[in-house]
């Protein structure tokens, strides 16, 4: 079980940087997240 979690934790920490930048851009062009997307972030 170690062995598959150590394996499969660098694809996990990318997998997680890549969809929270994604995010982020989306955020940014001010395209909603879906049909009466509700999400709005004023900073």
């Amino acid at each position: 079980m170690g062995t598959l979690i150590s394996t499969m934790l660098p694809y996990t920490v990318v997998f997680a940087v890549i969809w929270t930048l994604v995010l982020v851009i989306w955020m940014a062009m001010g395209i909603p997240l879906g049909p009466a997307g509700g999400l709005v972030y004023v900073p």
